[in-house]
C-alpha cells in the first residue's frame, strides 16, 4: 500500500515538472506584436502591425535617424544631421535651408534666402533683397543703407557716375551729374553772363568773350584788339576813320580830309611850302616861306600887275601898266 501511494505521487509530481516545462516553453515562443521576433527577443516588443522589422524587432530605419521609416517622412535624411520627430532634417526659420547647412538660422519669416540659407542679396551691395529698395544697383557702386547709390548732391546722378559731386542743389544738370552749359564755354550756365556766346571763342570767368581793349568788340572778332582805350571804333574793333586818311578819329584834327590826299600824323593834308594852303589845292607849292598867298598858295599880287609881291620891286605900280619883271613900270625902272 505504501509503495502505492508513492508511485502515485511520483507521477503527479513528474506530471507537474512537465506541465511546467512546457508552459514555459510556450511562454517563450510567444510574439505580442505579430512583428516576427518572439517576445523574448524583441527590443521593439509594441511595434505596429504590417511594418517591416529588424531582428531585434525594432522598425527598419533605412537612414539611421533616429525615426522608425514608417514615421519618417524623410527617409533618406544624410547622416549624422540632427531630425524633427518626422524624421526630417530641421529648418528653425523656416526658410527651405536645414539647419545642418544654414549659414544664416535666425532668417525673418518669409524671406528668400540664398543656398547658404542667408537672405538674397541680388545685386551684391550689401543690402539684402528684403531691405533694398534698388535691387539691380550696378556692381562696386557704394550704396546708402537702402541699397541705392549714393547721390551726394542729390543732383538725380549718382555718385559713381559723377563728375561734379558738389552741384549746388536744385540746378538742371547733364548726364554726367554736372551743371549746363549750354553755350559749350566752359563756363556752367548758373554762373554764365553770356550764355549764347558763339563756339570756340575764348571767354573770361563770367562766360563773356574777351575783349582785351575794351572796346566793345570780342576779341574773336576783333581785328585791333589793341585799340587805345576809350577810342570809338568800327564794327571790327578798330578806331574810327571817318574820312578814310589812315588816321583815327581819336587823333584826326582834320576829320574831313577829301580821299586819296597824303596827309601828316595828325590825318591833316600835306602843305609842303607851310603856306596854309594843302597841297591838293596848292597851285604854288614852293612858295618861300612866311610870304602871304592867297587862298590858291600862291604869293599876293597886290598890284595887279602879275609879279607877286614878294618879287614885286614896286608894289603899287597902277593897273594896266606894262611891268618889267620886278614889278615896276619898264620907263621908271632903274636898276
Amino acid at each position: 500500500m505504501k509503495k502505492a501511494f508513492l508511485a502515485a505521487a511520483l507521477f503527479i509530481c513528474t506530471a507537474a515538472v512537465l506541465s511546467i516545462g512546457c508552459a514555459s516553453t510556450n511562454h517563450q515562443s510567444y510574439d505580442n506584436d505579430g512583428d516576427g521576433v518572439i517576445n523574448y527577443m524583441d527590443e521593439c516588443p509594441n511595434t505596429p502591425e504590417s511594418h517591416t522589422v529588424g531582428k531585434e524587432g525594432c522598425s527598419s530605419d533605412k537612414d539611421d535617424d533616429g525615426v522608425p521609416d514608417y514615421s519618417d517622412r524623410c527617409p533618406n535624411t544624410p547622416k549624422n544631421q540632427p531630425v524633427s520627430n518626422v524624421g526630417c532634417m530641421l529648418d528653425k526659420d523656416g526658410d527651405g535651408i536645414n539647419d545642418y547647412f544654414d549659414k544664416c538660422p535666425d532668417t525673418p519669416p518669409d524671406q528668400t534666402v540664398d543656398r547658404m540659407g542667408c537672405l538674397a542679396d541680388s545685386d551684391g551691395d550689401g543690402i539684402n533683397d528684403y531691405a533694398d529698395r534698388c535691387p539691380q544697383t550696378l556692381k562696386d557702386q557704394l550704396v546708402n543703407h537702402t541699397g541705392c547709390p549714393l547721390d551726394n548732391d542729390k543732383d538725380g546722378i549718382n555718385d559713381y557716375f559723377d563728375r561734379c559731386q558738389d552741384t549746388p542743389q536744385n540746378l538742371p544738370v547733364d548726364k554726367q551729374g554736372c551743371p549746363l552749359d549750354s553755350d559749350d564755354d566752359g563756363i556752367h550756365d548758373f554762373l554764365d553772363k553770356c550764355p549764347g556766346t558763339p563756339p570756340h571763342q575764348p571767354v573770361n570767368r563770367v562766360g563773356c568773350s574777351l575783349d582785351a581793349d575794351s572796346d566793345g568788340i570780342n576779341d574773336y572778332f576783333d581785328k585791333c584788339p589793341n585799340s587805345p582805350a576809350r577810342d570809338p571804333v568800327n564794327q571790327i574793333g578798330c578806331p574810327l576813320d571817318a574820312d578814310g586818311d589812315g588816321i583815327n578819329d581819336y587823333f584826326d584834327t582834320c576829320l574831313n580830309t577829301p580821299k586819296n590826299q597824303p596827309v601828316n600824323e595828325s590825318g591833316c593834308p600835306l602843305d609842303s611850302d607851310g603856306d596854309g594852303v594843302y597841297d591838293h589845292f596848292d597851285e604854288c607849292p614852293d612858295t618861300p616861306r612866311n610870304r602871304s598867298v592867297n587862298s590858291f598858295g600862291c604869293t599876293l599880287d597886290s598890284d595887279g600887275d602879275g609879279v607877286y609881291d614878294h618879287f614885286d620891286r614896286c608894289p603899287r605900280t597902277p593897273l594896266n601898266q606894262s611891268v618889267n619883271s620886278m614889278g615896276c613900270p619898264e620907263k621908271n625902272f632903274r636898276p
